[in-house]
């Protein structure tokens, strides 16, 4: 399983909106310069974050997009299917597809599938935006001294 370019980026930002929650709104713009990203392509992400109600953004000159909620109330499972849909590893896996219907009772693989996909939910599931951005600060503070703002001013 690969992880898409549109998770990796979206979940580098709405870190990055976490870590600056609830002190400061953050631009598409500057986290797009910051992180070496195309604007277009991160705005087409924020859209889809904004849609699930997980951020939302603020006009004027001190505008930008904030989190929706406090960080501990949005987990990783929440950002995936914001971004990519249902995690399904393959469409036998989920009770709602039956693409391969007529093995469903013998096919040897769909156990291992579901169990795969469960554990993915799972993991996902228990992680929040406030995990990542404990975890990352105990990093920086443990390789440095102290922790960084992320490159933002």
């Amino acid at each position: 399983m690969k992880i898409s370019t549109r998770m990796r980026y979206g979940s580098r930002a709405i870190v990055e909106l976490a870590r600056a929650y609830p002190d400061r709104p953050l631009s598409v713009g500057e986290m797009a310069k910051v992180h070496r990203l195309s604007l277009k392509y991160l705005e087409q992400i924020f859209g889809a974050l904004r849609a699930a109600g997980l951020i939302c953004s603020l006009r004027g000159i001190y505008g930008g997009y904030v989190l929706a909620r406090p960080p501990a109330e949005i987990s990783m499972l929440a950002v995936y299917e914001a971004l990519e849909g249902s995690l399904t590893l393959v469409e036998c896996s989920s009770e709602s597809q039956r693409h391969c219907s007529s093995f469903l009772g013998a096919c040897p693989t769909r156990g291992l599938w579901t169990e795969m996909s469960q554990a993915l939910r799972g993991v996902l599931a228990r992680t929040t935006l406030l995990d990542i951005v404990a975890q990352q600060a105990q990093e920086e503070t443990a390789s440095s001294g102290s922790p960084k703002n992320g490159g933002y001013k």
